[in-house]
């Protein structure tokens, strides 16, 4: 649920988007202290992508709430890059906090993982 919004003006293919996404995202994980979370688990994947869908209802509610806010974000003139940030700090209820509770912000929950992962 961490988000990176970016503009896809100019993309006309897969390999494109994926090129440009990554770029972006490692852009927006470098301006948000994430630098070794996007060294160790996004680059090294730029030629794996998969597209997929969520087969649980409740992520797939939390994915469209985040389109809606930045459409939302969008039409008030925030520029895509700071939108991320926006979201990644709004409540989701598909996310729980590390103590179980409802209602988690994305980065808190990205960095908890992250952290866990890194050992």
């Amino acid at each position: 649920m961490y988000s990176c919004v970016m503009s896809g003006k100019d993309i006309t293919n897969r390999d494109h988007f994926v090129q440009v996404l990554l770029e972006k995202i490692g852009e927006f994980m470098n301006a948000d202290e994430q630098q070794l979370a996007f060294k160790k688990f996004v680059a090294p994947i730029d030629s794996e992508v998969v597209f997929a869908t969520s087969l649980n209802p409740s992520v797939t509610k939390s994915i469209a709430d985040q389109v809606h806010g930045a459409k939302l974000y969008l039409s008030d003139g925030l520029p895509p890059e700071k939108i991320g940030f926006r979201l990644n700090s709004t409540r989701l209820t598909s996310l729980t906090d590390s103590i179980g509770r409802r209602f988690a912000k994305p980065r808190d929950v990205f960095v908890r993982l992250a952290d866990a992962m890194h050992g």
